[in-house]
């Protein structure tokens, strides 16, 4: 839920897509009611063991970049409290990791952020 998160509020929570947090988490919320619906109506569970453990580690390999991400972004600010390290370097993987989410999400993330 941490990764739901950090892409609403990132991403979808600017005045490009005209949607805010606690609204758009609302219809994922109703969405995902209606398909747990449809599932237990058509009693779909057996469907489960077709997630394959590639699917798993997928997810797993996006959540641990999610992580890593921010650890070095926090390393980095208190780093340049101090002034240890140049502010050009943060911006600069700052903008690395913006353009990574953009080519993993197909461009539809903004970048108002920065």
């Amino acid at each position: 839920m941490l990764e739901l998160r950090y892409v609403c509020c990132n991403c979808y929570d600017d005045s490009e897509y005209q949607m805010h947090f606690l609204s758009f988490r609302f219809w994922i919320g109703l969405w995902v009611m209606v398909i747990l619906l449809i599932i237990v109506a058509f009693d779909l569970s057996f469907l489960v063991r077709y997630i394959t453990r590639f699917t798993e580690e997928s997810f797993a390999v996006l959540i641990s970049v999610i992580f890593i991400y921010e650890a070095f972004t926090k390393t980095l600010e208190v780093l340049s409290l101090n002034q240890r390290v140049p502010l050009y370097l943060i911006r600069f993987i700052h903008y690395l990791f913006i353009l990574f989410a953009r080519l993993k999400m197909g461009g539809r993330c903004s970048n108002k952020s920065i």
